[in-house]
């Protein structure tokens, strides 16, 4: 498992920041199920994300799902332009809603 981390902010709000890859998107994303199905919103800020693949469009995508058949909204801001642009290029960006 590589290193990452889910930071609860608020009552709602999120960070992740860390490795997010094909070895450690699967814990993420049972971790993110744990905290986020709790919620009524979701605000996660992607923020010191250090290193990344393609496994964080499909955790995003697959958060997404979930919370949509839980009716939990969700809530992205994205700090850094490189993963902006993975989500632009897989033509996924536009799925998501987004917040300052």
């Amino acid at each position: 498992m590589s290193n990452y981390k889910i930071t609860k902010i608020g009552e709602d709000s999120f960070t992740l920041s860390g490795t997010v890859d094909l070895n450690s998107v699967k814990y993420i994303e049972q971790e993110g199920k744990k905290l986020f199905l709790s919620c009524s919103n979701v605000r996660l800020t992607i923020g010191d994300v250090t290193n990344f693949d393609s496994s964080i469009v499909a955790l995003l995508l697959s958060w997404q799902r979930l919370l949509i058949k839980g009716d939990i909204n969700f809530l992205l801001a994205i700090e850094q332009h490189n993963i902006e642009l993975l989500l632009k290029s897989y033509n996924v960006a536009e799925l998501f809603t987004y917040f300052d």
